[in-house]
């Protein structure tokens, strides 16, 4: 999970959520993710992603790089996100259901 910086809105619009679905399809162009599961809410996002190769930490960096480009057009050039990456196990099956608590 990754929340707003200081608890702001990271998603102001579909607009906004709409070009971070794109750009999360950008990284999975250079990462080789394969996403399980999304939930985008105002301030903060979850994703389960498989990484078939050991590069989670680079690809979120990436992400939040490119997500705040393309989501806050002249704010004051904060971080647009903050928060760690988790790097449990996630089984298939609660993706499915939504018993894993992910939203």
């Amino acid at each position: 999970m990754n929340r707003g910086d200081r608890g702001e809105p990271i998603f102001r619009d579909d607009e906004d959520r709409q070009q971070f679905i794109s750009t999360l399809g950008e990284a999975y162009g250079k990462t080789g993710w394969a996403v399980q599961a999304l939930c985008l809410m105002p301030n903060h996002f979850h994703l389960a992603v498989e990484t078939p190769r050991a590069n989670l930490v680079a690809g979120m960096k990436w992400l939040g790089r490119r997500a705040k480009g393309d989501t806050h057009k002249g704010d004051d050039g904060g971080a647009v996100a903050s928060g760690d990456c988790g790097d449990g196990q996630v089984d298939r099956a609660g993706i499915a259901d939504g018993s894993t608590g992910l939203c």
